[in-house]
């Protein structure tokens, strides 16, 4: 059973990229880009592709969207020789559609580097995380001496189900395709996260979602 040698890898393998959890494993094989490398009946790698539905939101001239959701590679095998092979063959079989697709790895994995590179990827974006501790006493920022901006007040309001739509189009107006939420997503996170909107003039203008777990919180 290919489900059983796929989760023999993730518990045995050298190289492991997941970007999904095993219950979801059963949709992976049945509905995306799945490939298994095998030698003799055993298996030594992995990759799991998913082609997204197009959001509407996207812009048009946007590429589809597809992500890099699993990569494995067992003891033993080189990403340098093995994982370029196998992320081509899976190339290969996401090429094809109407629109050019746009293949997006969320990772800092340096093993990954090779066949990445190899198959032409580029470096989109370095993540920066900043944080802050609420406990500590943060040093005092004088506002006296800003300058005086004459601008239309903002209103802040908690966001609704029904302002998906609309804060969609504007994540897709103002956000790099990279990047983008599309409505299903922003729904996600709204079901998980506390959700603000700044309003002016009655037109949503920004938001902002922060998620908490435990005593630690994420914008």
């Amino acid at each position: 059973c290919i489900r059983d040698r796929v989760r023999q890898l993730f518990d045995k393998g050298r190289h492991i990229f997941a970007n999904f959890g095993l219950e979801d494993l059963p949709a992976l094989l049945e509905k995306d880009v799945a490939l298994l490398g095998e030698e003799q009946g055993s298996a030594w790698g992995f990759i799991g592709l998913r082609r997204e539905e197009r959001p509407p939101t996207l812009p048009v001239g946007a590429p589809d969207r597809a992500y890099l959701r699993a990569f494995i590679l067992a003891r033993g095998r080189s990403p340098s020789s093995d994982g370029i092979q196998l992320m081509d063959a899976a190339l290969q079989r996401l090429q094809g559609g109407l629109r050019p697709v746009q293949l997006i790895v969320y990772g800092a994995e340096s093993w990954l580097n090779k066949p990445l590179l190899a198959n032409g990827f580029v470096l989109a974006a370095r993540v920066q995380i900043f944080r802050l501790d609420l406990r500590r006493q943060r040093p005092h920022v004088d506002t006296a001496s800003a300058p005086t901006i004459n601008a239309a007040p903002v209103h802040l309001r908690p966001m609704q189900p029904t302002d998906l739509d609309v804060v969609a189009v504007l994540d897709g107006q103002t956000v790099d395709p990279l990047w983008h939420f599309s409505a299903k997503e922003l729904w996600e996170l709204l079901f998980r996260s506390r959700m603000q909107l700044a309003i002016v003039d009655e037109v949503i203008m920004g938001y902002a979602a922060l998620s908490t777990n435990g005593a630690d919180a994420q914008l």
